[in-house]
Parts: structure tokens; C-alpha cells; sequence
């Protein structure tokens, strides 16, 4: 795979390539993003808001090849990514796409 990170992010590049050999020439691409500091401005969620945990950040990697998306994983956290959450993405995906 060939692995593109945006916007660019240190933690997220060294991380995955501890866990993969990613090639740059390689059909399928895995798109990784990231965005922190997220809050929600609308009324309806208020009470949300106010008695629960509200998530901040997230984390998304798509699989894609021909610019066709062929495996995405999304999740909703609470804090700022981690590199245990990007292990568990990554080893979440390999499960999901590696099937016996």
C-alpha cells in the first residue's frame, strides 16, 4: 500500500510505517486524517454535550484503489489521537481486509 497522511502528521507517519512496509508505487492507497479540537455549536445537542462524553477528535483510514474506496475505518474519540488508537485502527483494518 502506499500510505498518504493529511494533513501531515509525525506521529501518525512513524507509527504506521513501524507497523507496515508501505511502498509509494503501490495500487492501493491508505489515506489516514485526523482532526482534534472538535466542538459542536448546535442547540440540539446540548444535553449531549452537558451529561456525556462529547467526542473531540477523530480518526479515519480509507483504503482505496483506481480512486475507489474499498475499506474504511472512522472513529469518534475523546481525547487527541494516540498511538495506541492508531494501532488499533491499523490492526482493526488488517483483520477486516485479511480474512482467512
Amino acid at each position: 500500500m502506499r500510505l498518504v497522511v493529511f494533513p501531515s502528521d509525525k506521529i501518525l507517519e512513524e507509527t504506521l510505517n513501524s507497523l507496515y512496509k508501505f511502498t509509494p508505487d503501490c495500487e492501493y492507497r491508505l489515506e489516514v486524517s485526523k482532526k482534534g479540537g472538535i466542538v459542536c455549536n448546535s442547540n440540539q445537542n446540548a444535553a449531549k454535550k452537558t451529561f456525556s462524553n462529547f467526542p473531540s477528535t477523530y480518526l479515519r483510514m480509507d483504503v482505496s484503489k483506481e480512486n475507489k474506496r474499498v475499506y474504511s475505518y472512522y472513529i469518534d474519540l475523546l481525547d487527541s489521537v494516540r498511538e495506541d488508537d492508531i494501532k488499533s485502527a491499523f490492526s482493526r483494518m488488517k483483520k477486516d481486509i485479511l480474512k482467512d
